[in-house]
């Protein structure tokens, strides 16, 4: 009788001990499915980002032609074409990072400028309402030297919706007025900045 208990036992401990080991497995399996499936989502969410989004791209092919400066020698107050520097700082403040130079500039200028060139509207991921001006048009503004990306900018978070209500979201050729431009430089994808005035009717 003894011996007959001992066996029941060690059959009930055997399937305790065997369901266990097949309740892990098959918990490891759900775990490593659900691992692949949002992999799979988050792939595919980057694939239709990279297809749907227009981001907007980090140097436009045009011709060069701003009004050169040496940002380390420029001041508040000194004037470049018709506009006025009205701040000068670092881009980044970081403790490694403090000295003002052709890769680290954030530069401020007042002065209202008509330009023209292409309205570009960028929808998606990033978007944005930027401009790039013709090549007659860039003599009009401050180029850092050293800086060798073309000129072109966005239109500043307080004026996008009044620039895109007065301009559109499709890309095409304008004539407008700004303020406030704004040069950033620095090792990442920053963009020029500027106050939209108002589109000018030729």
């Amino acid at each position: 009788m003894k011996n007959k208990t001992t066996i029941i036992i060690f059959i009930i401990v055997i399937a305790v001990i065997l369901g266990g080991v097949s309740w892990w497995q098959q918990n490891k399996y759900n775990q490593k499915m659900m691992e692949e499936r949002i992999l799979n989502k988050k792939n595919h969410d980057i694939q239709t980002q990279a297809v749907t989004s227009k981001q907007p791209p980090v140097k436009i092919e045009a011709a060069a032609g701003g009004i050169i400066f040496d940002v380390k020698k420029a001041k508040i107050n000194d004037q470049i074409g018709n506009m006025t520097i009205t701040s000068i700082e670092p881009f980044s403040n970081s403790p490694r990072n403090k000295i003002i130079s052709s890769n680290n500039a954030k530069i401020s200028f007042t002065g209202e400028v008509s330009v023209t060139g292409t309205y570009m509207y960028i929808d998606g991921y990033i978007s944005g309402a930027c401009f790039r001006p013709a090549e007659k048009d860039l003599s009009l503004f401050p180029d850092i030297e050293g800086d060798d990306r073309t000129i072109w900018f966005c239109f500043d978070n307080e004026t996008f919706n009044s620039a895109v209500e007065s301009l559109g979201n499709e890309d095409r050729e304008a004539t407008i007025k700004i303020n406030n431009y704004v040069i950033n430089v620095y090792p990442s994808s920053v963009r020029n900045t500027a106050y939209f005035i108002q589109e000018i009717n030729n």
